[in-house]
């Protein structure tokens, strides 16, 4: 709360007071001439001040709460409610009787506490027995009161026909109050605590965090289809890392660290924790570029043609952003790059794309545009869920005998 902090009342009727000695909409001689403590002009503005102080109070008190309330909210950490407790009883006689007894559900024993429990079964007292087999109950009232020692549910609520005497031998137990705020709040400290490591996003965390890396993604191999060979149903996690010089190897030593930071250890005696769960191998592997053509062809306003040199630099210059904003792995979305590229000069009406990649086959000039995303993943090779798209920027065949393109390759069309 250290953007508002409620003020006291003295605070408010010192501000309030300058404000009414310094009111330039107030003419000469009709200011207030008596504000000094005690006096009637003084009092009513302390008045005033005092509810000033309680609404600032309330509302400082508010914003905690809210601040508290959205964050247990976000995480599904609603107060826990009470929980019922439960246990056995046993019904018994003093002697057996030639008959069975039957102890119906809803049969109401009470402890010597207070506290009343009922059956959730039927009890029976067999022919030639003398007491039943443990009958399950539970408390009436949910709470921590319902937790009993044994020997404490010792009779029932109306006398049972053919019933002498009922105890429970073992402990009743589970019954809890209503979770307080402050159970809550160390409920969810505890789980803050979990949550940095051991996930997915931890892993990329730890990676980030060495400042040897610029990108990094955990996938887990076991959820490919079909499952690569050599990789358990689970416990196995790739992590890529891009080491942001495009070489697709890491620098001596580097591989080491982010080991040692994902796995934890011990240096002088002091224990680093690790980011991974348990149990799981996690296999940190450089990410490979991988590079994809653009291009496109550009329609024009009349008064863009003689700016074409300026419209493609701006061109290039926003495929580039957009492809430097991609994570390794995620797809190149047509409608997104398309949306951009239109986007980036007011002179530009449409722009068209072909995307592909590098390695993959040349589409024709005379052929529509394949509107489809471009995913670097390929199941066949798993280690593509490592691979990060990256813009061309090379000259090459196009197929067309005796072409060489440089990539991104604009196009522009008039009208």
């Amino acid at each position: 709360m250290s953007e508002f902090m409620p003020r006291a009342w003295e605070d408010v009727t010192t501000a309030a007071v300058a404000w009414v000695q310094a009111n330039p909409d107030v003419r000469d001689g009709a200011q207030a001439t008596d504000l000094v403590p005690g006096s009637l002009e003084r009092a009513h503005i302390e008045a005033f001040a005092v509810q000033v102080e309680t609404v600032e109070h309330r509302t400082a008190e508010a914003f905690g709460r809210a601040i508290r309330e959205s964050a247990y909210h976000a995480f599904g950490f609603d107060l826990l409610p009470a929980k019922i407790a439960t246990g056995f009883v046993t019904f018994s006689r003093f002697d057996a009787l030639a008959g069975v007894v039957t102890i119906p559900v809803g049969t109401l024993v009470i402890a010597v506490t207070g506290a009343i429990f009922e059956t959730t079964q039927t009890g029976t007292i067999a022919l030639g027995d003398i007491s039943s087999p443990p009958v399950p109950v539970r408390a009436q009232v949910a709470g921590l009161a319902g937790n009993l020692p044994p020997a404490s549910l010792t009779r029932m609520a109306t006398g049972g026909s053919g019933v002498d005497q009922v105890t429970n031998i073992n402990a009743t137990g589970g019954g809890a109050d209503q979770e307080s705020e402050d159970m809550r709040a160390a409920r969810f400290q505890a789980f803050i605590k979990t949550v940095p490591r051991g996930t997915s996003y931890a892993l990329e965390y730890a990676a980030l965090s060495t400042g040897l890396v610029v990108a990094a993604r955990a996938v887990d191999p076991c959820t490919f289809n079909p499952r690569p060979a050599g990789i358990p149903y689970a416990g196995q996690v790739w992590l890529f890392c891009d080491p942001g010089d495009g070489s697709g190897v890491f620098s001596p030593g580097v591989q080491s660290t982010l080991d040692q930071t994902i796995s934890g250890y011990i240096s002088g005696g002091v224990v680093y924790p690790g980011w991974k769960a348990a149990g799981v191998q996690v296999a940190v592997t450089p990410s490979q570029n991988w590079p994809v053509k653009v291009r496109g062809r550009a329609h024009v306003t009349p008064g863009g043609v003689g700016r074409w040199t300026a419209i493609s630099l701006r061109l290039k210059q926003t495929a580039q952003t957009y492809f430097d904003g991609l994570r390794i792995g995620q797809p190149i979305s047509y409608r997104d790059l398309t949306a951009a590229l239109q986007l980036c000069d007011p002179d530009i009406k449409t722009v068209v794309l072909d995307i592909w990649s590098r390695y993959g086959v040349v589409p024709s000039r005379t052929a529509d545009p394949l509107v489809l995303d471009l995913d670097p993943f390929n199941v066949t090779i798993p280690l593509s869920a490592g691979y990060r798209p990256t813009l061309y920027t090379g000259t090459d065949p196009d197929g067309v005998a005796g072409a060489a393109i440089a990539y991104p390759e604009w196009i522009m069309v008039e009208g």
